[in-house]
């Protein structure tokens, strides 16, 4: 009987760790769609930092086509270049708001744009000389206490049967 309660209970405690693992899992994947989504925030920003140089530099392909420095091969390369980054924009979008869809249903609210920072203003850099993981960091893991109670599970097991085993 004792090492039946054991056993439930350390199966209890596991369920508990089970659920502060998914916890953990759905706080993980909304962060990193979070920083997934100010990443395309800085694509988009410099996509269309390139389609305005792109332009520029069409205009001046065709100041130099007009003054003979340039050949009318070169303003249309320049205007391909141009398309090009101009089709990324889109693309760019459509995948922003993929992924705002996407923290929505993680975060349970209708989809809608997210307010986001910038991603330089998200990212605090520490100095910190420290190396390695401390042993008491480790041992609260969810995961880490899942197979702890799973050993004890085990164990608790083990005494059930030398138990039935002794009686018969």
């Amino acid at each position: 009987m004792k090492n039946q309660k054991k056993g439930a209970y350390a199966e209890y405690l596991q369920s508990a760790e089970v659920k502060k693992a998914l916890q953990t899992n759905i706080v993980a994947n909304v962060s990193r769609g979070y920083y997934n989504l100010l990443m395309l925030d800085a694509q988009l920003d410099i996509a269309k930092q390139n389609l305005q140089l792109n332009d520029s530099t069409t205009n001046i392909i065709k100041l130099k086509y007009d003054a003979g420095q340039a050949t009318s091969l070169a303003i249309q390369q320049s205007e391909a270049q141009k398309l090009n980054s101009a089709q990324l924009i889109p693309l760019l979008e459509q995948n922003i708001a993929i992924q705002e869809n996407a923290l929505s249903v993680l975060t349970g609210s209708f989809p809608t744009a997210k307010q986001r920072t910038t991603l330089l203003n998200a990212i605090a850099i520490r100095n910190d000389n420290t190396i390695g993981i401390p042993s008491s960091l480790v041992s609260r893991r969810p995961d880490v206490k899942s197979a702890e109670l799973e050993l004890k599970i085990a164990n608790a097991n083990v005494g059930i049967t030398k138990a039935i085993c002794i009686r018969h």
